[in-house]
């Protein structure tokens, strides 16, 4: 562009070389420069020729500004204005790639519309009334970011006074999640962490919630997702105490309703005959038993009695688990029994008896106990089943019976199996096998060994029975 030199005003404007110019200049001064033939006016970036083009801005560092609008980046270009040439009186920043325009009069001057993730570098172009400046060179590169897409729930599901909110997360922005926080709906009830699930505590039962989650990270906090489907918290059972001797049990304020599970004893294996055929008889397994929905009043006191093989296992006048009998010489011990008074009986589970031999010289397996017949998933940490299954016999011609198999855990355990004993060899009856767990009856003990058609036991022994498992009740509230 041809240069517009101004002629020198005559009188009022100071005027000389470059060099001449007044040290300390306010903004305003005009000041007519020989050495270049044109009149200057002190600005804030310096002195600045009237009538021409701007001179190229020096440009600075590009930076990311954090931005609340989901894949929507935004960056300021910082720039140093140029103090010759023309007076700028706009500038302009350029997007590499997009093209995309941010403007302004001074420094920095924001771009926006970016797409996060994607690498950029800028120019400056300062503008005045007489035409552009030629672009500044090239900005560092930068790659802008936004908050996080809205996360995704996929489950929400009812507690006692908490919800446990399920989500998947959406897109980062461009950078890194920092946290997730979930909120319900009435009450404002949030539950913060780094992953799902999130549980929401401090919720009212029987009150409907909804919920949404939002995602968080340096530019700030999601849209909130879509809202959950409704769920409604309610109380339920949970472990209060474990009884495995006598003792009291005493109602809790705020509990109004009680589950009882257990088991009775299981019987003790019966020793060895002192017939060489006779292998002593297995107990019989202690009566499963799970109870629940029974109405209780805070305060209320209960005796608890945990009895042995043969005796009753009680909960106040709720609840009487007879244990299952103990095997003899050389029949096996039938298993417990059990009876309610209140509440609702999801499983009331006779024991199985214990494997018998009466001088049949051969062992047998004791039978299972009683199978469950409903699940109560309100308590969660109990898998029913029956009392223990009843203990094997001893067998006078080699090894013991088995006992039989519980129905499920922990209540009760699997019966002992029965000693071993030998038909043509003088030994000692082997001892019966303990169960393995609460309720389980014990193998019956192995009759002595005495030699083919030998006769007397010339000092031979018989075998013990096995131990049966104790009884055991826990209590649940809710």
């Amino acid at each position: 562009m041809a240069q517009s030199l101004y002629p020198e005003p005559s009188t009022g404007v100071p005027k000389g070389n470059t060099a001449s110019r007044t040290g300390s200049p306010s903004l305003g001064d005009v000041y007519s420069n020989t050495q270049t033939g044109y009149l200057e006016v002190y600005t804030a970036s310096g002195w600045s020729q009237l009538g021409v083009i701007p001179l190229s801005a020096t440009i600075g560092v590009a930076t990311n500004v954090a931005n609340t609008a989901y894949l929507s980046g935004r960056a300021d270009v910082a720039f140093t204005p140029n103090a010759g040439g023309g007076l700028a009186t706009l500038y302009t920043a350029t997007s590499t790639p997009g093209g995309f325009t941010g403007t302004g009069t001074s420094s920095p001057v924001r771009v926006t519309g970016l797409t996060p993730g994607t690498s950029y570098t800028f120019t400056v172009t300062a503008t005045n009334g007489y035409g552009n400046a030629l672009a500044s060179s090239s900005s560092n590169s930068l790659t802008p970011t936004s908050v996080p897409q809205a996360p995704t729930i996929t489950a929400a599901s009812n507690g006692d006074a908490s919800s446990v909110v399920q989500f998947t997360a959406g897109a980062t922005g461009g950078s890194t999640i920092t946290g997730y926080t979930v909120t319900s709906s009435p009450g404002g009830f949030t539950a913060t962490g780094a992953s799902s699930p999130l549980t929401v505590t401090g919720l009212t039962n029987g009150t409907a919630y909804t919920f949404t989650v939002t995602a968080t990270n340096a530019n700030g906090t999601s849209a909130a997702s879509t809202a959950s489907s409704s769920v409604t918290p309610v109380a339920v059972y949970s472990l209060a105490q474990t009884f495995n001797s006598s003792g009291n049990y005493t109602i809790p304020a705020g509990k109004t309703m009680l589950a009882l599970v257990g088991t009775s004893a299981g019987g003790n294996g019966g020793g060895g005959g002192s017939n060489y055929r006779a292998g002593g008889g297995g107990g019989g397994s202690g009566a499963g038993f799970s109870v629940r929905e029974i109405p209780v009043t805070a305060g209320t006191n209960y005796v608890v009695t945990l009895g042995g093989a043969g005796g009753a296992t009680t909960f106040g006048n709720i609840l009487t688990a007879n244990g299952g009998n103990s095997g003899s010489k050389p029949y096996s011990g039938s298993g417990g029994t059990v009876s309610i008074n209140a509440g609702t009986g999801d499983s009331l589970l006779a024991g199985g008896s214990g494997g018998g031999s009466y001088q049949s010289g051969q062992a047998s397996a004791g039978s299972n106990s009683a199978a469950a017949n409903s699940n109560d998933a309100q308590i969660a940490s109990y898998t029913r089943g029956g009392g223990g299954a009843g203990g094997g016999t001893g067998g006078a011609w080699g090894a013991g019976g088995n006992g039989g198999n519980t129905r499920g855990t922990p209540f009760g355990g699997n019966g002992g199996g029965g000693g071993t004993s030998a038909y043509t060899t003088e030994t000692s009856g082997g001892g019966g096998g303990a169960a393995n767990g609460p309720g389980g009856g014990g193998g019956g003990g192995g009759g002595p060994g005495l030699g083919y058609n030998t006769g007397a036991a010339s000092g031979r022994t018989t075998g013990p029975g096995g131990a049966a498992g104790a009884a055991q009740i826990l209590v649940y509230v809710k």
